[in-house]
Formats: structure tokens, C-alpha cells, sequence
């Protein structure tokens, strides 16, 4: 049962400090003798929904208190909390990796402080290759923050897309033991309108996504500015759901601060067993035309849109 879960623990970029210096550079990318050449111009292949998590940075000291937390509220396991060389970089954070049935999680707790660029990316998507994945962000216009490294369970990298959203891409050495969602969670990606048309660009082509709604003018109760509208558009990719809310740099707290919405059959009851759990209620619930929602933020400051209703 150990080495399972220190199998799972390394998939999100928990690598031992004792393999610190096995930093391997991707690849150069030319197309002279690649046999994977024709993979460039595809979309990168993905494993499951159930194997992109939500990156959780937490204040210090608060892991515990966010997990005890997170699976009253929503149910689900952990893998425990363990310290770890995480970046290719020397740091130390406190980690866990929660199973939940509305999404997969990476917790950290950083003990030490955090080396750029890590911090700022919102989820790990987990794919076949990430080198082909790595070369494929560069080709959709991405860029590759973090260059593929090597750890003993697996290998991993960060790549930005335009606008400012950034992902973990990974694989494991033994991608077992994930179990399906009850649901799917929403990436939630903020970005300033002028961006839009780049993002998408480069995020359909790498993901092999397509859009499903786009409302230019969606209300605005739905970011807390009751009155008002904002752009919001749905996508749904190999990796799961995402939605842009696009406008002009004017949210209102805590909107922007929320990087997954988690979709529940029932927000007043998750509401409920949330608050009772130690967690606070930002904003909301709303009603809008197709769902309610609402902003939590848990133990450690982690803060999540909660919603009902169907992806569309």
C-alpha cells in the first residue's frame, strides 16, 4: 500500500530531493530524423479528467487543517502529507495528493520559499509524453516555462499559454490506481479580453478542445457584479471542462483568485457541510439562468467556485 501511494505522490511534481540534479532538457524540437515529428501537429494526448489535479498552495502550517477541510466537504482520500523536493530546483514543501469525487488535488505547503515560475500554475494536466507535449505547447503558440525534468517516479514540465494560464504536464512511470470522477471539475481561466483570441487559438490547439458557449455578454451576478455582463466562454477538451471569463481586468474579490469551480448536485448542502468544516463563504450563492454558485475558501486560503447544473 506504501509504494502505491508514493507512486501517486510523485505524479503532480513531487519529486525526491535525492534525484535533485536528474534534470533532463527537452527536446530540440527539429523534425530531422523525430519519429514522432507528425505528433507535433496534433494535440497532445491526454489520460483522463481524472488525472489533471487542481494545484492548492497553502499558507504555512494550514495543510492539515485544508485536507480534514476539503474531505468533510466534498469526501474522498489522501495519500497523507510528506515532505518533498518538488521543483527541479532546491525547495521543500509539504505535500498531498486528495482524491476527491469532484477532482484530483495537489496540496503543497512550502517550507521553503517557492522558486519561480512554480506558485502561478493552476492545474497538472497529466499526458502520454511530456516532451511531444512540451514541443506541441511551443507549436500552439504556449510557451514551456519549465523545461521536462526527471524524478523517480516520472517526468514533468509547465507550459503558459497566452494570456497567462499555466499547467503542469506530466506522466508517471505507472499511471495506475486513479479512479473516475463523480464529476468534472471547471478550470476556470481569467483572462484580460484583448488575450482571448490568442488563448484560444493556442489552448484549442493543444488541448483538441472545442468551444461549446460563447456568451459575450453573460451577467455579471455570476462574478459578483450583479448588472453588469462579461464575456464567458465554455470549453471542453481531453483534459475536462474550462471556462474563460474574459473582461477587462475590473473582478471584483474574490473573483480571479478562483482557479476551479467544482460542480455538486446540491450548492446549500455543500454550502452547509463547507461551513461546517471550517470553511467561509466570499460570495454568494447566485442564481443565475443555469446554475447556482458560490466562492468558498478553505483552512490554508485555497478558494474554490462551487456550482450545479450542466456544463454548456
Amino acid at each position: 500500500m506504501k509504494s502505491k501511494i508514493a507512486k501517486r505522490a510523485g505524479i503532480l511534481g513531487v519529486v525526491a530531493a535525492a534525484v535533485a540534479g536528474a534534470v533532463v532538457a527537452v527536446s530540440s524540437g527539429s523534425a530531422e530524423g523525430a519519429p514522432d515529428a507528425a505528433a507535433w501537429r496534433t494535440p497532445v494526448k491526454a489520460f483522463g479528467v481524472e488525472y489533471d489535479a487542481s494545484h492548492v498552495y497553502l499558507q504555512h502550517g494550514k495543510l492539515p487543517a485544508f485536507i480534514k477541510s476539503w474531505e468533510a466537504t466534498f469526501g474522498g482520500t489522501d495519500n497523507g502529507q510528506n515532505t518533498f523536493q518538488i521543483t527541479p530546483t532546491p525547495s521543500k514543501a509539504l505535500a498531498s495528493i486528495i482524491h476527491s469525487p469532484v477532482g484530483l488535488l495537489a496540496a503543497y505547503d512550502y517550507q521553503t520559499p517557492v522558486p519561480f515560475p512554480f506558485g502561478a500554475e493552476q492545474t497538472g494536466f497529466g499526458v502520454h509524453d511530456p516532451d511531444l507535449g512540451a514541443d506541441a505547447a511551443l507549436r500552439s503558440g504556449a510557451a514551456v516555462t519549465v523545461t521536462p525534468w526527471t524524478g523517480p517516479v516520472g517526468r514533468e514540465a509547465v507550459v503558459q499559454f497566452p494570456g497567462g494560464f499555466a499547467s503542469q504536464i506530466w506522466k508517471q512511470f505507472d499511471m495506475s490506481g486513479f479512479t473516475p470522477l463523480t464529476t468534472q471539475p471547471e478550470f476556470r481561466v481569467y483572462l484580460p479580453e484583448t488575450t482571448v483570441n490568442a488563448f484560444l487559438a493556442s489552448y484549442l490547439k493543444f488541448t483538441g478542445g472545442s468551444v461549446i458557449s460563447d456568451v459575450r455578454k453573460a451577467d455579471g451576478g455570476e462574478v459578483g457584479a450583479p448588472g453588469t455582463t462579461y464575456h464567458r466562454i465554455r470549453i471542453k477538451t481531453q483534459f475536462g471542462n474550462t471556462v474563460v471569463l474574459a473582461g477587462n481586468g475590473d473582478w471584483t474579490y474574490p473573483y480571479g483568485r478562483d482557479t476551479t469551480g467544482y460542480t455538486v448536485s446540491d450548492v446549500n448542502a455543500t454550502v452547509a457541510k463547507a461551513a461546517a468544516n471550517g470553511a467561509t463563504v466570499l460570495s454568494g450563492p447566485y442564481k443565475s439562468k443555469d446554475r447556482t454558485s458560490v466562492i468558498l475558501q478553505f483552512p490554508g486560503g485555497y478558494i474554490a467556485e462551487v456550482h450545479d447544473g450542466v456544463f454548456h
